[in-house]
């Protein structure tokens, strides 16, 4: 059983997370046969039907789709067995203003994907765990009392300490398929995605009762605990929910969210370009010492009550900013504009003025370039070529993720070719190609 059957009042029917008939342009398939009498259809009608069509095709299958994969490769590549097995799926989401909150409890703006993670997990007369991911070929098997190190998969650490952590021991051995479509360069989005459907999937194989917020708490423990630098809560949160609402706004102090929905046909069309496929993270606990180091500093000058970032006002930003060391200074502008940036934000997203949630995006995107110094070359070019769109209707793009990502915003119907304009004139002194994802 999974999350959604278990926990009705959470949301709807999982299966909310299909295309269905409100997606804009489904009717356009028989737009060409309303033109009167026997004239052609207008010339924009085959570019539209095109662009929509290439974005559906793009799509992730549904959480069922994904949940039959996962029971699929448990049986394929670790035999059948008469245990039962259970089975969960959890969206992944991107952090379009969230990445500061890895470093204080502030506020975080996301955007769930269509693409998550699904986890079927059965008890086998095995030792241990045997794990299987999809597209990877290897079965990895390790013991819950054994001690890892660093030279294992990220993957195996987590499911070893995930498991390990869960209210009740298990007294058998343990077979884990993992199949996720959320990218692995969006290493926050990807991690909270298997923890969840594994949390969840496990919870009910063993019987398990745990509320929303102490599993929530657990899989942060986790993650803790595996992970050599800070990870923000506010991407398990948004992994816990049932639905991809179109925007989630969280609190990670307080552990609330708060979905912004919107039923406006304006509403952007999100899609995702990975500039350096298989790139490195940027080095995460430097920044948080960094961070840290910052704070400590305003403690011990004007503003010894201070505890965190979130709690500075901006109209106290430049006083602060004087205290501290001139490297210091570009750093905290960062972590306190960029927090404030999120309520900035939801209001632009509350009031459907996509030209304001554009600009914002360019205005995180300069502060990560020049106050945080985290983006690249090729990231800025991409951002650079978003701003030169924005009269064709590209409102907005930015670095997310601390890696090699670029989020961008823009009517949905003109996504598709401005993705086809950054392959089609990607710089050639760049490391390989683009990889492009439509959410």
């Amino acid at each position: 059983m999974t999350e959604d059957r278990n926990d009705s009042e959470n949301g709807p029917d999982r299966e909310s997370g299909d295309l269905d008939d409100t997606v804009p342009g489904k009717a356009l398939s028989n737009l060409s046969s309303n033109v009167p009498g026997d004239a052609p259809p207008p010339s924009f009608v085959d570019p539209l039907k095109d662009a929509l069509i290439r974005m559906r095709a793009d799509q992730a299958g549904s959480p069922s789709e994904f949940e039959s994969r996962s029971v699929s490769l448990l049986s394929s590549r670790l035999g059948t067995a008469s245990e039962p097995v259970c089975v969960n799926f959890a969206f992944g989401s991107a952090g379009v203003q969230a990445d500061h909150s890895h470093y204080f409890n502030g506020f975080a703006l996301l955007k769930p994907m269509r693409n998550g993670t699904a986890v079927a997990v059965r008890f086998s007369d095995s030792t241990g765990i045997r794990l299987v991911v999809e597209g990877f070929p290897e079965i990895s098997k390790f013991g819950l009392n054994t001690e890892g190190d660093d030279t294992e998969a990220l993957i195996v650490r987590t499911v070893r300490e995930i498991l390990a952590g869960m209210p009740k021991p298990f007294d058998r051995g343990l077979d884990v398929a993992v199949v996720s479509a959320v990218p692995l360069g969006l290493e926050s989005a990807y991690l909270s995605s298997v923890c969840v459907s594994l949390a969840r999937a496990a919870d009910d194989l063993i019987g398990s009762h745990r509320g929303k917020k102490d599993r929530i708490q657990a899989i942060k423990g986790s993650l803790e605990r595996v992970l050599p630098y800070p990870f923000s809560i506010a991407y398990v949160i948004a992994a816990a929910n049932v639905k991809p609402d179109p925007f989630l706004l969280v609190d990670t102090e307080t552990m609330e969210s708060l979905s912004l929905d919107s039923s406006s046909s304006t509403e952007p069309g999100w899609a995702l370009v990975d500039t350096e496929p298989g790139a490195k993270m940027s080095d995460r606990k430097a920044r948080s010492d960094r961070a840290q180091e910052i704070l400590t500093r305003l403690q011990q000058k004007q503003f010894s009550a201070l505890t965190s970032f979130r709690d500075l006002e901006h109209r106290d930003l430049e006083n602060a900013s004087q205290l501290l060391p001139r490297r210091m200074r570009p750093g905290l502008k960062y972590l306190v504009s960029e927090n404030r940036r999120v309520q900035r934000l939801v209001t632009a997203i509350r009031n459907e003025d996509w030209q304001l949630m554009g600009a914002l995006l360019f205005m995180s995107h300069a502060s990560r370039r020049d106050d945080w110094a985290i983006t690249s070359p090729i990231q800025d070019f991409v951002v650079e070529e978003a701003e030169r769109f924005s009269i064709e209707g590209v409102y907005g793009a930015t670095q997310i993720g601390e890696g090699s990502f670029v989020l961008i915003a823009g009517q949905p119907i003109r996504l598709p070719a401005f993705l086809d304009h950054l392959r089609n004139n990607w710089p050639a002194h760049a490391s390989g190609r683009p990889e492009t994802l439509i959410l």
